[in-house]
């Protein structure tokens, strides 16, 4: 595993920015050519990967964001606890009305889960791991294993090695894992990637979302 020592961890307090809720609303990140084609790589990833979901199960959104994903996972599921550390994202997810699931959003930290063992089916988490070290990476898959049945979709930024070191050369933020990394951080605590599914720049890797699952549920349905 690599250091990850090597940058800061400035994430989370960018993120607490009382305006952070309105920068996400307003970026232009999905406009024009190339921003289309990213969100609908997105939607498309997303909306396959909660196919593993079962029907009128439930889902622990974190972070949640403006809700986002509220309306894509209420196609499989009945109930989703949408949760952010950021109370203006809160305020905003709040806001998303679905007469089809029962929505619970308020604030929560990943790394400390406010929720009872085996609260929930699943985990969906997006956007999110890539801007974590692996020390804290570790903590937060350690608690959406604990609240879940340790059935994920989470996306990570995934490089082959000679990619993140070019990566690293042009100034790349975040901390980006290899797949061999991500898969001996999930064995240490039992669990496997059974199925993934690109959302970023295939040539480069970025981005993937990634199924979860316990080994001891290896053989059957997630």
């Amino acid at each position: 595993m690599k250091n990850d020592r090597v940058k800061p961890y400035t994430a989370k307090e960018e993120y607490l920015q009382t305006n952070v809720a309105n920068t996400y609303l307003t970026r232009k990140v999905y406009s024009g050519f190339m921003g289309k084609w990213r969100r609908s790589r997105e939607d498309f990833a997303v909306m396959s990967a909660i196919q593993k979901f079962m029907i009128g199960s439930s889902v622990l959104d974190l972070p949640c964001g403006f809700g986002r994903w509220f309306d894509f996972l209420s196609v499989r599921v009945d109930n989703i606890i949408g949760m952010d550390i950021s109370n203006s994202m809160i305020n905003a997810a709040s806001k998303v009305k679905n007469s089809s699931v029962t929505i619970e959003s308020s604030t929560g930290d990943a790394e400390n889960i406010k929720l009872v063992d085996k609260s929930v089916d699943y985990i969906f988490s997006f956007a999110f791991m890539k801007h974590l070290p692996d020390s804290v990476k570790s903590n937060v898959i350690d608690e959406f294993s604990r609240v879940s049945d340790g059935r994920m979709i989470i996306s990570f930024a995934v490089f082959n090695p000679i990619n993140r070191v070019f990566w690293k050369l042009r100034g790349g933020k975040g901390f980006p894992n290899t797949r061999s990394e991500l898969e001996k951080m999930l064995n240490k605590k039992d669990l496997f990637i059974s199925d993934s599914y690109g959302v970023g720049f295939p040539v480069l890797g970025l981005e993937k979302l990634f199924v979860i699952e316990r080994v001891s549920s290896k053989h059957a349905d997630i």
